[in-house]
């Protein structure tokens, strides 16, 4: 054999052992893996549907119309605490819920983390505790849910309110999650990458770093306390919180919508933060010249979350909009 192949397979021979063996040399750094219980609120409930546990919050009176409010990305039923309180206190029947693999629900690379799984996962859990139809409310990439929902399962769809939604139209192309390609995560099901991305995410993504990055979703950043950004953290302390990401990732490219928007009859609110900077208003507006039966609100000097940095003006619109339904 000649030098130069001598050179060439042991140049292979690292190459190999740094992508199939070196990760396993790597610690992963220590997690605090807490039981999701430890972490509930006192408001709320654990309820185990199609497998999968979750976390529910419920509000106001059984026999008032249901409204389901469904998180958008790296959130929880914590993103609605400003709001589900208001919708009961007007006489609504409020389920708020974590969807899989988010917030207090199961961390599980086996499931399926797809928006088309996921909305279905919301029509279980509606089911599993007595509501057969509803509004649904969905942040950001909840609109993206509650959108294959009422495609999906329009019987159970009342009305739809889009917050800041983050909807990914039929033959949208897969997107990216945290700045990486969702191609990238059909790599994790190789267990060595699988380990290589749990490193990646368990080193890079430091609870200052993603404390950092939900600062820029709001443009009243005044309203974030410690509170508030241990409240979008404390996922952070669940155990396998990373391969629920990655599954996350693998998932997201089968995302988008299936049909074309036009397709959704139910009546559609659309609210708006004016200064989004990650689903800027143009997303809005295209949104409401794709449905035809909407409505457009943009709620001044609030960025991606105005449910948070405005909830009295979002509040009022959403309960003046749904007063509006029941007279039309």
């Amino acid at each position: 054999m000649k030098r130069w192949q001598k050179i060439l397979l042991l140049l292979l021979g690292v190459l190999v052992f740094s992508a199939l063996g070196l990760p396993y040399l790597i610690p992963l750094p220590p997690q605090e893996n807490l039981d999701p219980q430890a972490l509930a609120p006192a408001k709320g409930r654990f309820i185990t549907v199609n497998g999968v546990r979750t976390f529910v919050q419920e509000f106001g009176p059984d026999e008032g119309e249901p409204v389901v409010l469904v998180h958008g990305f790296g959130a929880s039923t914590y993103t609605w605490r400003g709001n589900a309180p208001a919708l009961a206190e007007a006489g609504y029947r409020v389920l708020a819920l974590d969807l899989v693999g988010y917030g207090l629900a199961d961390k599980r690379f086996d499931l399926d983390f797809s928006h088309p799984a996921q909305a279905d996962f919301v029509a279980a859990v509606m089911e599993a505790v007595g509501i057969e139809r509803a509004t649904l409310v969905g942040h950001s990439m909840g609109g993206n849910v509650i959108a294959h929902l009422a495609q999906r399962r329009p019987e159970c769809v009342a009305a739809l309110v889009f917050v800041d939604g983050a909807v990914r139209e039929a033959n949208s192309g897969g997107g990216a999650i945290l700045g990486l390609p969702v191609q990238i995560g059909s790599l994790a099901e190789f267990p060595p990458f699988q380990r290589w991305g749990r490193i990646a995410l368990l080193y890079g993504l430091t609870r200052e770093r993603l404390a950092a990055t939900q600062l820029t979703a709001y443009y009243r950043k005044e309203i974030v306390t410690p509170e508030v950004e241990e409240g979008y953290l404390q996922v952070q302390k669940i155990k396998d919180w990373d391969l629920a990401l990655l599954g996350v990732l693998r998932d997201s490219g089968r995302s988008a919508l299936a049909q074309p928007l036009s397709i959704i009859t139910a009546p559609t609110l659309i609210i708006w933060g004016e200064k989004d900077t990650w689903v800027p208003l143009t997303r809005g507006q295209t949104l409401h010249a794709a449905l035809p039966q909407s409505e457009l609100i943009i709620i001044p000097n609030t960025g991606h979350l105005p449910m948070e940095e405005d909830a009295a003006v979002f509040n009022s619109a959403v309960l003046e909009w749904l007063g509006k339904l029941k007279t039309d």
